[in-house]
């Protein structure tokens, strides 16, 4: 039973260092995601028809990873609260 223990904690360890790798500190990831946007906005009203395409791009991949961002940091919530 010890040897299981300890490959546990050793398991633990790892995963943790991998989430930390992976993923970083999803509550600064939010935050950066989230300064993003209204830049990407302003944009998108100052431009012209030629350029617009290419910035709805940029937008709609903007939400997609904050919304990635946000999922992350309510499933690690969810995992601190346990």
């Amino acid at each position: 039973m010890l040897v299981f223990q300890r490959k546990m904690q050793s398991l633990k360890v790892t995963k943790k260092s991998w989430n930390k790798t992976a993923f970083g500190n999803v509550d600064n990831m939010v935050v950066e995601k989230q300064q993003i946007l209204p830049s990407i906005q302003s944009q998108i009203e100052a431009a012209n028809v030629y350029e617009l395409d290419s910035l709805l791009v940029k937008d709609t991949q903007a939400h997609e990873n904050l919304n990635f961002a946000l999922d992350c940091q309510v499933f690690f919530e969810k995992k601190r609260l346990r």
